[in-house]
């Protein structure tokens, strides 16, 4: 994959079918083609948009793996703009589907390119195996049967090793991803390692023991299978096709004691067949990540990676509250006393407590303060106002010559004239500690605990889940579970800006809609309950 510095129009690589021959693989084969830079980001923050809508999804209260979550989503995926996306997604994978051979592609490569740059971080790669595993899931529920048996034939499941296996596809992914050429801080995987692919490709084949047993051997196990599949009728079992696969690759059918086992091997429906193939691919992530993070830093020298690798589980793809229109609905500075009360985020609260107390803010607390007020929609001329009244209150002279010039700034009165974004958590979480920084991860569990208390909420089960996320570096859902703590209800989406837990708040407390100039109002989602989803 070689990639370039020039945006570039998406080119249609000639296709070739034999590549991407079925619309759900397990990406055993690393792109090789050439893209722009341009498309490398996009590719990438589109599957990481996806990712997060996914979870998002399950956290509305929708149930896993549902018809119901599973059309969510294709919906969402749409309403994002993704639509042929949304199509290979949601795709029977028959023979009479359209074939998308670019957006099978395509699809390929940004799983390659997150899985790269979360085979860096450790600490984030259960998250990512979990959302890629729900969406092999999702995309596995819309096959039909015959998209079913072209699945199994088009991946090759027959009797290979599974040592063998994974030692194929380390071995390949470090031939590919150890082709570079770093003259000139130039990062090239050299297309002589496609004989590498050809030659290996053929031995691309999942696991030891998968086939599906002949009627005769249905009915010399029928009693068996009856016994083990309650609910399942002989006349069922019958009509349904069975398959023997190696019995420590569907342990979540034996918890749950759904299949006959004898030999070492487990007698799966074809309906149950996903639970096999989910345990595959896990393992195919888990080894693939393993490879990749010893090759990642090989890529460290190249700068136009840096945003891929440096941070891209916490990248802020929300809206832009940096514009403050005219005709938004606005809030004056009477107001802002009893709105800090009531739908300010813990942070911002803060901020607002220490103004008040002590009228003064430090230069960082001053400026995510700003921001966050103008983003509000506190106009600003009425943010002058506001903090000169403070400031005034101890140093009439000072506010005019230190203070008054960040506020004009932030609003982009003087300097470069910039409208400036208000801070996302992203940025309170991971910028050194300051005023106004997320309290959720610096304050002490001893002080978030006693905080939380002080809030009168009837269930010490409350406080507890919302600790359970600070404890398990969740920042943005222990502020969505504060959220729903104190309205009742969770948020539209998890909280990950503080504009948006104020305008959410402000909504569901005075049922007024908060304006987007040139947007048209869009319709209400479902909202996100997480008191049992972790």
């Amino acid at each position: 994959m070689d990639i370039q510095h020039k945006a570039k129009a998406k080119q249609k690589i000639s296709s070739n079918l034999s590549e991407f021959p079925h619309d759900i693989h397990f990406y055993l084969v690393p792109p090789a083609h050439e893209i722009s830079l341009v498309d490398f980001y996009d590719l990438a923050f589109n599957r990481l948009k996806i990712l997060r809508l996914i979870e998002e999804v399950t956290l509305r209260g929708k149930t896993k793996y549902s018809e119901d979550w599973r059309n969510t989503i294709i919906n969402e995926i749409r309403k994002l703009g993704l639509k042929k996306i949304a199509a290979l997604y949601s795709s029977s994978g028959s023979n009479a589907s359209p074939v998308d051979e670019v957006t099978r592609r395509e699809d390929n490569i940004s799983h390659y390119l997150l899985r790269l740059a979360y085979s860096v971080s450790a600490k984030n790669q259960p998250w990512f195996i979990s959302r890629e595993i729900d969406l092999f899931r999702l995309r596995f529920g819309f096959l039909s049967k015959e998209g079913l048996h072209n699945f199994v034939e088009f991946n090759k499941f027959d009797y290979f090793a599974e040592e063998s296996f994974i030692k194929d596809v380390l071995v390949f992914q470090s031939e590919f991803f150890g082709h570079q050429d770093v003259e000139h801080g130039k990062l090239k995987c050299t297309i002589s390692c496609m004989g590498a692919i050809k030659s290996r490709e053929k031995r691309f084949n999942i696991n030891s023991g998968f086939w599906q047993i002949s009627d005769e051997e249905k009915m010399q196990v029928m009693n068996q299978l009856v016994q083990c599949c309650s609910g399942v009728s002989t006349v069922e079992i019958e009509s349904n096709e069975y398959y023997k696969v190696s019995f420590q690759n569907v342990p979540e059918l034996i918890r749950q004691r759904k299949v006959f086992l004898k030999d070492g091997f487990a007698y799966v429906a074809a309906s149950d067949l996903v639970f096999f193939f989910t345990q595959q691919y896990r393992n195919v992530l888990t080894k693939g990540l393993q490879s990749l993070a010893r090759i990642a830093p090989l890529l460290d020298g190249d700068s136009r990676l840096a945003p891929l690798f440096n941070g891209i589980h916490d990248v802020y793809m929300g809206r832009d509250y940096s514009k403050t229109p005219e005709d938004q609905a606005t809030i004056l500075p009477e107001e802002i006393d009893q709105l800090a009360m009531e739908s300010f985020p813990p942070c911002m609260q803060r901020l607002h407590s220490i103004l008040r107390s002590s009228h003064h803010l430090h230069h960082f607390g001053r400026l995510r303060y700003t921001l966050f007020l103008k983003g509000a929609g506190l106009s600003y001329d009425d943010a002058m106002a506001f903090f000169k009244d403070e400031y005034t209150k101890i140093n009439p002279d000072k506010f005019e010559k230190e203070y008054s010039y960040t506020i004009r700034h932030s609003y982009g009165k003087v300097g470069n004239c910039r409208d400036y974004t208000p801070y996302s958590c992203v940025k309170l979480i991971t910028d050194a500690p300051q005023e106004g920084s997320c309290p959720f991860k610096y304050d002490t569990r001893q002080n978030l605990h006693k905080w939380l208390s002080s809030l009168g909420s009837n269930s010490q089960g409350d406080a507890q889940n919302i600790l359970q996320s600070v404890d398990n570096e969740q920042y943005g859902q222990a502020c969505s579970r504060y959220f729903e703590l104190i309205h009742g209800e969770g948020p539209e989406s998890i909280i990950s800006h503080p504009n948006q837990f104020f305008e959410e708040s402000y909504r569901l407390r005075t049922g007024k809609e908060r304006k987007e100039t040139g947007k048209a109002k869009k319709e209400k989602p479902a909202r996100v309950s997480i008191k049992e989803n972790n």
